[in-house]
């Protein structure tokens, strides 16, 4: 089995639109990198702080530029402080924690491709003679994809804090920059890549469903661009074990709230509902469910 998922890895890199994604993204941090110390370079009073890479909270030190973001909207409602439990964490913002967040479309659009083109183009049919045991080989796929991407999303993270120091170094300030800082900013971008692998291996168990990338690709964004909408409005109650909620509160190291009635009034109030940990369990468990359901569909229907 290892070798099975050693060669899904092989395959995985060598396929042209894994390379030009991840190229392509490379380079726009390269650029983001170089456009931010020209920025920095003509504006010689404004200060980029170590803090704008990654901060536990959002606000920043006096005198650096507030261009961290705060989490506003569905997310603020339910993984940040902002709520009527002045308890609840709020999580990690600043340039890496947007970054780790956005590159996760990429990699639901591989995810989904590295299956969904094997049907495209019948060479499933062809690694089905070879590995006849079809639930192996979908073990191996999703299991490939999902180290790869791991792999891919912490090292473009990297690259992104290694493109912006020059400008920390030349324009800004290191202050605050120690042991705990450092801790933080790796659990950060982990915690980035487990949820990349995770996503990842979704979008590939849906395809192995679907069969077309492009389909599983238009269910998944579907699907988080409707949940909050649907659930905030139907059934609030459930939006604490929602998948979304969820993914975005891991990611952040943040804590997850849910709705209650007050006693006094109508008004729904937010309060803790569970930690980062407790969401990285509602994230294993949605991801095992949606790879068995894609094992049950792929052995026992013809290719």
């Amino acid at each position: 089995m290892m070798h099975m998922v050693l060669v899904e890895l092989r395959r995985f890199w060598h396929r042209r639109l894994a390379r030009g994604l991840v190229g392509g993204v490379a380079l726009a941090v390269v650029f983001y990198g170089l456009f931010t110390l020209a920025a920095y370079s003509a504006a010689p009073d404004r200060l980029l702080c170590i803090q704008e890479i990654w901060s536990s909270t959002d606000v920043l030190p006096l005198g650096c530029e507030d261009s961290v973001d705060g989490i506003d909207g569905f997310e603020r409602q339910f993984v940040a402080a902002d709520s009527s439990d002045p308890d609840l964490r709020a999580g990690a913002s600043g340039v890496v924690s947007r970054a780790s967040l956005g590159l996760l479309l990429i990699w639901v659009v591989l995810g989904a491709s590295a299956v969904g083109a094997e049907f495209r183009d019948r060479t499933i049919e062809t690694q089905l003679l070879w590995y006849p045991r079809r639930v192996r080989v979908l073990g191996a796929r999703i299991a490939g994809v999902s180290a790869a991407v791991f792999l891919l999303h912490v090292a473009l993270l990297i690259l992104l804090i290694v493109v912006l120091w020059p400008t920390l170094l030349m324009h800004g300030s290191t202050a605050g920059g120690g042991g705990g800082f450092w801790w933080g900013l790796s659990m950060v971008i982990v915690r980035g890549g487990i949820v990349a692998g995770i996503v990842a291996a979704i979008g590939a168990a849906v395809a192995f469903i679907a069969r077309y990338t492009a389909a599983s690709a238009l269910v998944l964004l579907g699907y988080a661009a409707s949940s909050p909408l649907i659930l905030d409005s139907a059934i609030p109650s459930f939006m604490h074990r929602d998948g979304l909620v969820n993914l975005l509160a891991f990611a952040r190291g943040a804590d997850v709230g849910r709705y209650v009635r007050g006693e006094e009034s109508t008004e729904l109030l937010v309060v803790f509902s569970h930690g980062s940990f407790g969401a990285a369990w509602y994230l294993i468990g949605y991801c095992v469910l949606i790879v068995a359901l894609s094992a049950v569909v792929f052995t026992h229907r013809d290719i």
